[in-house]
């Protein structure tokens, strides 16, 4: 069974995959420029990488309990966050879709990372796994 405030970091950090994927939806076009379509495969692919990356330390940190990905993702969160805030107010040519998501999905990651550096999921990390009891039944 995996402690509570891992359940809701796997439940709030979906919720913000799932907004990171619509910003890039309804924005590829902005996102990607005019570059022709060598620019839109490398568009696609760079995307792939990154929310496949992103994807698989969610996996590792909420079902695996990997403490290695768990730092990477804290790396990633307080670097985005830290550009994010750097370069704010958004360019003039951002759309408003773009903007809103990016900055809803900074505070929902950055939240993230208190559920899972938090004292209840010490041993989750620490690889100390309680048995389900059902296994049992």
């Amino acid at each position: 069974m995996r402690p509570g405030p891992i359940v809701w970091f796997e439940r709030l950090i979906l919720v913000t995959f799932a907004l990171g994927v619509l910003n890039v939806g309804l924005n590829w076009r902005q996102m990607m420029g005019s570059g022709g379509s060598f620019a839109l495969e490398g568009f696609w692919f760079g995307q792939a990488i990154y929310f496949g990356t992103y994807a698989s330390l969610i996996w590792l940190i909420s079902r695996r309990g990997n403490t290695i990905a768990r730092w990477s993702f804290t790396f990633l969160v307080v670097a985005a966050s830290l550009l994010l805030f750097l370069h704010l107010p958004t360019p003039p040519n951002w759309p408003a879709t773009r903007t809103w998501l990016t900055v809803v999905q900074c505070p929902l990651s950055l939240f993230s990372l208190i559920l899972i550096f938090g004292s209840d999921t010490t041993s989750w990390f620490a690889g100390a796994r309680p048995v389900d009891p059902s296994v049992f039944d």
